[in-house]
């Protein structure tokens, strides 16, 4: 289970909570003698609904918890565990699971260039960089781990398009690509 899911799980008991309140299905009036806990599960639920949305919106997702990825339960090869994106930069890295041999899984960091307006379409892998189970310590190691690993390949990245060169084409305007 992953932060958005528990999030999800706590938004739908809350709606339970809130329908086990209200005089009808719609939920738009509560009963007499439940008027104050149906005023809180509203307050719940608009909680709930903006911590989904920062979620949601935020630049690192674990798709696993913390306890799944340092005890290696549910871990397979060629499996994304976690994903950290800067789309002001245009990059990305993901956390992966590379399985070395049945009984010993190591981790990389795969880190990826976006093109300009296309950031979920339009990538391309540029390379890897193991990394140690030491860094699974709890969420924000990880993504602190992360983030300096991404700030290292933005300023590659940066490096390369100052230049000119190889990656410095990938961030052409597809109108030009199209005029040739």
């Amino acid at each position: 289970m992953n932060r958005l899911e528990l999030l999800e799980e706590m938004h739908d008991m809350a709606i339970h909570n809130k329908y086990c309140y209200s005089k009808d299905m719609l939920m738009n009036t509560p009963k007499e003698e439940y008027i104050d806990e149906w005023n809180k599960e509203n307050e719940k639920l608009e909680l709930i609904q903006e911590l989904i949305n920062e979620e949601k919106a935020n630049n690192f997702q674990l798709y696993t918890s913390v306890y799944n990825l340092k005890n290696e339960i549910g871990i397979s090869h060629d499996m994304e565990l976690a994903y950290l994106k800067d789309e002001r930069k245009g990059i990305s890295c993901y956390l992966m699971a590379d399985e070395v041999n049945e009984e010993n899984i190591e981790y990389i960091l795969v880190f990826t260039l976006h093109k300009k307006d296309e950031f979920e379409d339009e990538f391309e892998n540029i390379y890897t960089k193991d990394i140690s189970k030491e860094k699974f310590s709890n969420r924000e190691t990880l993504k602190n781990e992360m983030k300096k690993e991404l700030d290292i390949f933005g300023k590659f990245i940066e490096l390369d398009k100052k230049t000119d060169r190889f990656y410095s084409k990938y961030y052409e305007d597809m109108e030009t690509e199209e005029l040739e």
